[in-house]
């Protein structure tokens, strides 16, 4: 239930003392919300996790990344190897293979294989392996399984067939109570029992690292593993938390520490780089008085912002409603609209990628959501609309949005970087004009790269100072014109032909009028286009998704004459990745106009 002007917090620690802090960078909500979660292990791209339910046992596949329920089933037979009691599983690994098979830890000390796929669920083999101590901790590795017995505070090697103990490592004794093991690049990690220290051990039992658990706040940890440089926490509070092996402070200056607040399922805020202590606060309210822009309706609730986090340029917010779109509203005009707190200024689109529609099973909820890049360091106030004007007269707000914020801050930038700006922004603002929009996106990219690669322009916002985030403003509003330009391509495109969604044509090397060729050469992670047989007019190469979206733009308006080669990176104007797939590379030349397809693989 929402409440307005009522603020529920979840904190995050982003950063904190250098070389012992993980980022906890996201939360799963464990299934049926159980408090009993004994044991994780990774399942191909999921997560295979147990439960203690005392007079019985659950097993559950759960999605790593939404925290759905994928499959699961109880465990209620009793255990003829323990005297008859209730099977109690307090630990799991999985043996990988074509089909995984699945190993439980038992409270009385006994190991179980199981078989288990669509419902059914079978018993492969149980182990018993000396002294029967407790399974504390699982994993299995090249054939063997690894058994924590926390009582003894040691690592026991299992051969899987016998049980036979092939190996003891003592871990030392540093680390108290240990619970919850997993292994990770051929160390072993171990979490202090009653504390938030994650510990990582040489194959000897050593201590070489330890990091703090942030949020665990002494809570114990019965189940631990990794997905790559992710690590997957369960703890007894109906969550099991996410961290970053690889990002516990290494580009944080030592002892700061960021606290982001927001309201969970409503907004989530992602800093890209925090350099100094701050925070980020967040507000639902269900009205305003300030009208929006003519043309625009606004069908979400308004969410307030304020932060008084140092941060590079650019914060990514992203926010979500329950709301369905109006009635006959089209899914691609949703747009993020931001103003000042506190007075009726007028609203802008800060729009830089499209809007998803997104379903979560979990809560049975219609959602929509977009993510946005904004520069805005004091109060604003956020919104989802409808836009339904002309993105032709929107570019051109956005160049005066663009405009202003570089003018009114002429006294922060080296005199021939302003005068280098204020060309290349003039250059782009006639190109719309005369209506050659590739050109205007290749000027604002490279008037957001000059920005962007200038140190003197200030890149930081000082909440305890005067210092404001100068290259945020202007990269931020430099990134929702491109979104604009861009949506005046497509349609340009669209219109002349490009492939629309859903259609995958096979476009052959076309030599037109003109004697120009497109031969792709697709690699790993990039391209190289050569143009053949030029005429020595202008030429102008682009690539467009398979949706018909621009792009990048790679050539404007060259003259070229004989053989010439471009690359393509598989990046984006804005220096993003792309995704790997079908793409197509325009290239026009007079009246000519010239498509190949390439297809980027990882």
């Amino acid at each position: 239930m929402r409440l307005a002007g009522v603020v529920f917090s979840f904190v995050v620690i982003l950063a904190f003392s250098a070389s012992a802090a993980l980022v906890r960078i996201g939360t799963l909500p464990t299934p049926h919300a159980t408090l009993s979660l004994s044991g994780l292990d990774v399942v191909g791209d999921d997560l295979f996790a147990v439960a203690d339910l005392v007079d019985s046992s659950m097993m559950y596949i759960i999605d790593a990344e939404t925290g759905v329920l994928i499959d699961e089933i109880p465990v209620t037979e009793n255990n003829y190897l323990c005297s008859g009691e209730p099977r109690r599983f307090i630990s799991c690994a999985t043996q990988p293979g074509e089909s995984p098979r699945y190993w439980v830890g038992d409270r009385c000390g006994i190991l179980i294989l199981y078989y288990w796929e669509e419902g059914c669920l079978d018993t492969i083999r149980s182990l018993n392996p000396m002294g029967s101590p407790t399974p504390h901790g699982l994993f299995f590795d090249d054939g063997v399984l690894y058994m924590l017995d926390s009582e003894m505070s040691r690592i026991l090697v299992v051969e899987r067939t016998s049980g036979e103990i092939t190996e003891t490592i003592y871990i030392e004794q540093l680390v108290p109570v240990p619970h919850a093991l997993a292994q990770h690049n051929g160390d072993y990690y171990v979490v202090g029992g009653g504390t938030d220290v994650l510990y990582r051990l040489d194959n000897y039992g050593y201590v070489t690292e330890y990091f703090n658990l942030q949020g665990i706040d002494g809570m114990s940890v019965r189940g631990l593993t990794f997905m790559g440089d992710t690590i997957y926490v369960a703890v007894p509070d109906s969550e099991i938390y996410i961290y970053s092996l690889d990002n516990h402070g290494e580009d944080v200056v030592e002892g700061d520490s960021v606290v982001v607040e927001v309201i969970p399922d409503e907004v989530t805020v992602a800093f890209d780089s925090v350099a100094t202590a701050g925070s980020l606060y967040v507000e639902v309210l269900e009205e305003q008085a300030c009208p929006p822009p003519e043309g625009v309706t606004f069908f979400s609730d308004f969410y307030e912002m304020a932060s008084s986090a140092s941060f590079d340029y650019i914060a990514q917010v992203t926010l979500m409603t329950d709301s369905g779109l109006p009635p006959g509203a089209d899914l691609e005009d949703v747009r993020v609209f931001v103003r000042p707190s506190g007075e009726c200024r007028t609203w802008r689109d800060i729009t830089v990628a499209p809007v998803e529609e997104v379903d979560v099973p979990s809560a049975n909820l219609f959602r929509t959501l977009m993510r946005t890049q904004s520069e805005e360091d004091e109060f604003s106030v956020f919104a989802l609309g409808i836009d339904e004007r002309n993105p032709g007269v929107v570019a051109r707000l956005k160049f005066d949005y663009l405009e202003d914020a570089l003018t009114s801050h002429e006294g922060d930038i080296p005199p021939e970087t302003y005068e280098e700006l204020t060309s290349l922004l003039t250059a782009a603002h006639a190109a719309l004009s005369a209506k050659r929009i590739p050109r205007a996106i290749h000027l604002v990219e490279r008037f957001a790269a000059v920005v962007e690669e200038t140190p003197e322009i200030p890149h930081r916002y000082d909440p305890e100072g005067v210092t404001e985030n100068v290259a945020g403003q202007l990269l931020s509003r430099s990134h929702t014109l491109l979104f604009t330009l861009d949506l005046l391509i497509e349609s340009k495109m669209v219109a002349q032909g490009m492939p629309g969604k859903g259609d995958s044509p096979t476009l052959p090397n076309v030599q037109s009028s003109l004697g120009l060729t497109i031969v792709g050469n697709p690699s790993v992670r990039g391209t190289s286009i050569r143009l053949i047989g030029c005429s020595g007019e202008p030429v102008t190469v682009s690539v467009y998704s398979i949706e018909g979206k621009l792009v990048r733009t790679l050539v404007d308006g060259q003259l070229i004459s004989g053989p010439y080669t471009v690359s393509w990176d598989g990046h984006d104007g804005v220096g993003r990745r792309v995704a790997p797939g079908t793409y197509f590379v325009v290239a026009r030349q007079a009246s000519s106009v010239n498509v190949t397809k390439i297809v980027l693989s990882r």
